[in-house]
Formats: structure tokens, C-alpha cells, sequence
């Protein structure tokens, strides 16, 4: 739920900083109701999430979505938190990457793993965000260029509620971040895992592409 209230906050932020004309308060104010949408649609992933039980699937709804799309309108919200924190976003997306999926949910994913770069990006580095086909799935990679994961920790960073005790003050999710990017990945018949890398840390999700651009990718 932070993520997209710290969006929110910035651009009201930045907003005010000088006298703007109606028109820049209009798309501003269409801009932050898209913003609220997204809030409402991370609210009801979450309560998804808290709902789960052990063992019981989780009934999700799917449609045909744009990740491409998605993940670019994900990226582009963190854009002025980004500028803030001087971190430049870095985006290779290949368009037309489709998938049988909830819209809401892989949001979620998106945000998380954006958000948690950032969080851990110097200033003056960059987040890297690709997401390309790959045989019959669809490879997302988020990279960082922080301190990395700790050897100790690499083991329990998908675990509810965990937080490193190297840096517990970044963790703005309450330990549940990437808790959440896992549940989603694999009820979408997916998965995600910590890549091995230095510096920083990259974070690798794969899911399934909707049956024609599977074939698409496959040719």
C-alpha cells in the first residue's frame, strides 16, 4: 500500500512547488485518480494475499493483458520518486509480451520489485527493468545496483514478515514484499528467484505467455 501512496504524495508534492495552470491541475488530478485505481486494485491483491490458506488454490480472476504495457505504466509512476532520489529507470521491454492473467495482481509484482530497487539504489545508480520472451515464457528481470542480498539472508527473502538485519529500515512492505511477488508469480503458474550477482541484486520472474504470443516467441 505504500508504494502507490508514496506516488501519490510525491506528485502532490512536486505539484505544489510552483503556480500551474488548470490545465496542468486537471492532468494532474486525471493522472493521481489512475493512481487511486491502482491503490484500490493493490488494497484488494493484498486482502487476497491475507486470505490465503495453505494448500487451497487461490481463485484469481484471468484476462488477456498487455504486460508489456503494465510493466511500462508500472515504471513510469515511479518516475518522479526516482528523479527525487536521483536514480535513473532503465527500461528494455519487449513489446507485445501478452499473458492470461489478474491485471491487479501482477501490478503487484511490478511495484514491489520497482519499489524495492529503488529503495536499495544509491544515488547516482540505476534500476534496470527487461522483460523479453523466452521459449514459452516470459522473463521479467528488475536489477539494482545496492548493496545486495547477504549470503545469510539469500535463503528466507521470499518468507513472510522477513526483514535483513543489515538494513530492516528499507523494508517498507513489513517484510511482505517479496513474500507477495512470490505468491502472485506462482498461482499464475509461475516463479521468481534472486539471480547471482555483484553489485546490487537482480530479481528474475517467469511466467507463462498467453497462448498465441507463446507460439509467437516459439517460432
Amino acid at each position: 500500500i505504500r508504494n502507490p501512496l508514496t506516488i501519490l504524495r510525491t506528485g502532490f508534492e512536486v505539484a505544489l512547488r510552483r503556480p500551474r495552470t488548470v490545465e496542468e491541475y486537471q492532468s494532474l488530478l486525471r493522472r493521481h485518480l489512475q493512481e487511486i485505481d491502482r491503490l484500490q486494485r493493490v488494497v484488494e491483491g493484498l486482502l487476497a494475499f491475507a486470505r490465503q490458506e495453505p494448500g487451497r488454490e487461490t481463485p484469481i480472476s484471468r484476462e488477456r493483458l498487455d504486460f508489456s504495457r503494465l510493466l511500462a505504466e508500472s515504471a513510469a509512476t515511479f518516475a518522479e520518486i526516482a528523479a527525487e532520489r536521483r536514480v535513473h529507470i532503465e527500461c528494455a521491454i519487449a513489446p507485445g509480451l501478452e499473458v492470461l492473467a489478474d491485471a491487479g495482481l501482477l501490478r503487484l509484482v511490478a511495484f514491489n520489485l520497482i519499489d524495492n530497487a529503488l529503495k536499495h539504489s544509491p544515488e547516482g545508480s540505476k534500476v534496470e527493468i527487461s522483460a523479453a520472451p523466452q521459449a514459452r515464457t516470459l522473463r521479467l528481470v528488475v536489477t539494482d545496483r545496492g548493496r545486495g542480498v547477504p549470503a545469510e539472508d539469500r535463503s528466507r527473502i521470499f518468507d513472510r514478515f522477513f526483514r535483513s538485519a543489515e538494513e530492516p529500515a528499507l523494508d517498507g512492505a513489513g517484510g511482505l514484499g517479496l513474500s507477495v511477488v512470490k505468491w502472485v508469480a506462482e498461482i499464475h503458474g509461475g516463479s521468481v528467484r534472486l539471480l547471482d550477482q555483484t553489485p546490487g541484486a537482480a530479481f528474475e520472474v517467469l511466467l507463462p505467455l498467453a497462448p498465441s504470443a507463446d507460439r509467437a516467441a516459439a517460432g
